[in-house]
């Protein structure tokens, strides 16, 4: 299973570069990042959660099609957490429906105990990761869309599993509280199979930003229905977000 899931990551990354290419871009046509601080760190399944405070770097580049998008995730102690490079490709984007793909290698950290001449020590182990997603949008109104995501992963090494992760999300975004603010909510039911275990969740966010202001706050909430996966019965996190570039 391992070796068929990375053949299949491996076929989604030289076609995302075979199709940038194809774009036939010649320069750096778009730039942008954003640094999340939250009380909790939440992963993007869910009911995945660092269970500490942390901050998020995700930086965006490439052209109107392609894009490398790595992620850096931290405790706020300083200890990382995850380093995730994504690589996506948008094949259709129009006023109706969009359609996306992307696989990404990541390294996930855990804290581990190492022995070394007879004595313990602890430390931090980098375990391998790699994954891919499908991620159309069908957008029905200016504020409202469809959003089914689908994400199969596959660790190579201990305490990480094949997982596949499926959920379908409403997007409400960018409602108009007053002439400068601006509120999205997000619902959301999942499914998420690890080997021989699965469970149902629900989940939702919540944003509130300013027009003008390159900061917005946040909320996530998530809460599993029925399920065979260890995880808390419910999650939640605030957060801060700065962004930046177009």
């Amino acid at each position: 299973m391992k070796r068929i899931l990375l053949f299949v990551v491996l076929i989604a990354v030289v076609q995302l570069v075979i199709a940038q290419e194809a774009e036939k871009t010649t320069s750096l046509k778009h730039f942008s990042g954003s640094v999340l601080v939250t009380n909790n760190g939440i992963s993007i399944i869910p009911s995945f959660t660092l269970g500490e405070p942390a901050a998020v770097f995700d930086l965006s580049m490439g052209g109107d099609k392609f894009r490398f998008e790595p992620q850096f995730r931290f405790s706020l102690e300083g200890k990382p957490w995850a380093f995730i490079f994504w690589f996506r490709y948008k094949f259709i984007d129009n006023e109706k429906f969009s359609l996306k793909a992307g696989a990404h290698p990541a390294i996930m950290f855990h804290d581990a105990t190492f022995e070394e001449d007879g004595f313990a020590e602890d430390g931090l182990e980098g375990r391998r990761f790699l994954a891919a997603e499908i991620a159309p949008i069908i957008k029905v109104t200016e504020h409202f869309s469809f959003e089914p995501y689908y994400l199969v992963g596959q660790g190579f090494d201990r305490g990480l599993d094949n997982t596949h992760y499926l959920t379908m999300r409403g997007n409400v975004s960018d409602l108009a509280l007053s002439k400068t603010l601006l509120f999205s909510f997000a619902p959301e039911v999942y499914y998420l199979w690890m080997d021989n275990l699965d469970g149902f969740y629900v989940a939702s966010s919540i944003t509130l930003k300013h027009k003008e202001w390159p900061f917005k706050l946040g909320a996530m909430m998530n809460q599993k229905i029925n399920t065979d996966i260890v995880s808390d019965d419910f999650i939640w996190n605030v957060s801060l977000t700065y962004s930046f570039g177009d």
